[in-house]
This record gives structure tokens, C-alpha cells and sequence, in this order.
């Protein structure tokens, strides 16, 4: 039996009343009588910069994500002792096909943020080419990745790329979805 808990909080609107940003906090592990176990994870992602084009369809977003380790709820509930791991995922360049289907995204996920350590890891995978059945199914995608390091000079500005810069691209083709279209033969 498992339960977890989602609250929505600070949802903020444009004039338009689209979503412009809210918090949304997952906690995984809770028990029948409501408590957390020990050994739950707690994940908190504050999106914010949601922007929209003139149809009205998503053009870019940031996540600022946090998964944290709860491991005693009796004393106090600690968070993080065993995970806490804090990361951002800005979506950008959002374009769509005739049918409004996403065609192409950039998404940039930084491990720790905009105040990345030594050592954390920059991904920067740009999609395109995305193609769709007449089901609106998926069915083609190609995915350029860039992988790059960040670590930080003598006088402390960030450098990318400096002990890892990889780059590869992957294309994925779905040839087959089942009876409740799932995907049950693909490519990569």
C-alpha cells in the first residue's frame, strides 16, 4: 500500500489568467494513519518564468527542484541527512507544429542550481524533428545532448566545460504502440 501527499501552493497568473508560476510539494512514503516513514523523499519544485506565445501554448518555463531525504518524523521529521539534492531545469524555445504539437525545446538542467559546486554537471539537450502519427502519437525525435562541467577560476566566475564537454545526439523512432498505446517497439 503505497501514499504520498502533493500540495499546490503560490500558483501566480498573468493577465491573460495562464500560470505564470506555483510550488508543488511531493511527499512519497506516507503511511495509513497519515505520518511519514522514515526513508520517504520529499521533492519541491517552484516553477516560475512560465511564458506563452499568442495561441496561448507554453514557450518556456524554470523548475528550481529540490529531493530531500526525511528520515525521522517522530523527532521533528529531519530533512535531508541521507538525500539533498537541489537542481533547475529551464525549458526555452518551445515550438509547435500545425496541430500544436511540441515540435522542438531546448531544456538546460544545472545540478545545484544557478549556485552549481565544482564538479556539477550542465545538460543541454536540444530536440527537434519531433513527428507525430495521426493518432497524435509520438513517433520520431531527434535529441542533441551536451554534457559540460562546471568549475570555478581563482577569482571565482563559473567555467563551463573545463574537465567534461560531450556532446552526441540521439535519435529515437517508435515503430509500434500496443492496444492502449503504449510504446512496445522503438529505436534509439
Amino acid at each position: 500500500n503505497h501514499k504520498y501527499t502533493v500540495v499546490t501552493s503560490g500558483i501566480s497568473y498573468n493577465a491573460l489568467n495562464q500560470v505564470t508560476g506555483q510550488t508543488i510539494i511531493t511527499a512519497d512514503g506516507n503511511t495509513a494513519d497519515g505520518s511519514i516513514t522514515a526513508g520517504a523523499i520529499r521533492t519541491t519544485q517552484t516553477e516560475s518564468a512560465k511564458t506563452y506565445d499568442t495561441s496561448g501554448r507554453l514557450t518556456g518555463s524554470t523548475v528550481a527542484i529540490s529531493e530531500q531525504s526525511i528520515s525521522d518524523q517522530s523527532s521533528g521529521a529531519m530533512i535531508g541527512t541521507t538525500l539533498n539534492h537541489n537542481y533547475t531545469v529551464v525549458t526555452s524555445g518551445i515550438t509547435y507544429n500545425s496541430l500544436n504539437q511540441i515540435s522542438g525545446q531546448t531544456i538546460v538542467t544545472t545540478d545545484d542550481g544557478d549556485t552549481a559546486v565544482d564538479g556539477a554537471i550542465r545538460t543541454t539537450q536540444v530536440e527537434s524533428n519531433k513527428t507525430y502519427d495521426t493518432s497524435g502519437r509520438l513517433v520520431s525525435t531527434t535529441a542533441v545532448i551536451t554534457e559540460e562541467s562546471i568549475t570555478h577560476d581563482a577569482l571565482g566566475n563559473q567555467v563551463i566545460g573545463a574537465t567534461l564537454s560531450h556532446t552526441y545526439t540521439v535519435t529515437t523512432v517508435t515503430t509500434k504502440y500496443n492496444a492502449v498505446n503504449k510504446v512496445a517497439q522503438q529505436t534509439v
